[in-house]
């Protein structure tokens, strides 16, 4: 529905392979040497740059040492925490432990709140990691990050404030495969395209939305080959100054999607593969439509 209504980039790609890389390349433009060498080697698969290594010396896409930005970064460049009852503070914990079906009840049961969160995996970006906003993991379903995301929305049009810029992932398209007792892919695709359009939703309903952008894109293409390209993958223009009912063919990439961000908020590109990325000007008009959007609710149970 958000495709059919606003942008879909066509012709988009990633930039890397996998994971490992793709966040590498969204939020920073620059991939390190030992990233590309060892990739899941001796050192881990740190995806969200835990490894120090891995870190661009340019930093991220939104530092800029002349121009300080409030940003706020939840579910990427994080590890997943629990609620510790016996001393009430987030621990980290193994998401792999996680039983899909804990958070599922957890959530249907409204007894959610507080009890997942995020830490900076990068510790110097620890001062804008959203702590409530639980990290990236296929055994957390989306409707509690999306419940997050409404509420701080929600508190942003009380204040009057909103980061310039906020960066947020989801997990369940992903998907686990076949893996027995967890639902089927078509399922948790159902439950990130809810979260999705409840996001944006809440979005287009605050104070905020005439002068909002929202980028939709993966990591990486790794969802199965491509008739043009492996590559190739998804990304989506929401916002009131965004084409309406558009498909854009332009080529770009996961860097031209970063590049459009930094050029919005007046940022220098700090790699050089950043300052030759084309911006995606093409999905913009001039003409300003504050229609809202409601979110659809798939027909498909979650726990499916």
């Amino acid at each position: 529905a958000l495709a059919e209504k606003y942008v879909l980039l066509d012709n988009f790609y990633a930039t890397g392979a996998i994971s490992f890389d793709g966040h590498a390349w969204l939020e920073q433009g620059f991939v390190s040497d030992n990233m590309e060498r060892a990739n899941d080697g001796p050192r881990g698969y740190a995806w969200n740059l835990s490894d120090a290594l891995d870190v661009s010396p340019a930093g991220f896409i939104w530092q800029h040492s002349q121009r300080p930005l409030d940003v706020r970064v939840g579910g990427v460049l994080s590890t997943l925490t629990q609620t510790d009852p016996a001393i009430q503070t987030q621990v980290d914990m193994d998401v792999h432990s996680l039983d899909w079906a804990f958070g599922w009840k957890l959530w249907k049961e409204g007894k959610w709140q507080g009890h997942f969160g995020s830490r900076a995996a990068v510790p110097a970006l620890a001062s804008v990691i959203d702590s409530r906003y639980p990290a990236d993991a296929v055994e957390l379903t989306d409707q509690i990050r999306a419940a997050v995301f409404e509420q701080e929305i929600a508190e942003a049009d009380k204040s009057g404030h909103l980061p310039d810029l906020m960066v947020f992932g989801l997990t369940s398209d992903h998907t686990v495969g076949t893996r027995p007792n967890n639902p089927t892919p078509s399922a948790m695709v159902a439950d990130n395209d809810l979260a999705v359009g409840r996001m944006v939703s809440a979005v287009s309903k605050s104070r905020f939305w005439p002068n909002t952008l929202i980028l939709i894109v993966e990591d990486d293409a790794q969802n199965g080959q491509d008739h043009v390209d492996g590559h190739r993958t998804v990304c989506l223009a929401i916002g009131p100054m965004v084409k309406r009912g558009t498909v854009d063919s332009n080529f770009y990439t996961q860097l031209s999607l970063s590049r459009t961000i930094q050029d919005i908020l007046h940022i220098n590109p700090q790699t050089h593969l950043l300052k030759v990325s084309r911006a995606m000007n093409s999905i913009f008009t001039p003409q300003r439509d504050l229609s809202t959007y409601t979110p659809i609710t798939p027909k498909i149970a979650f726990d499916t």
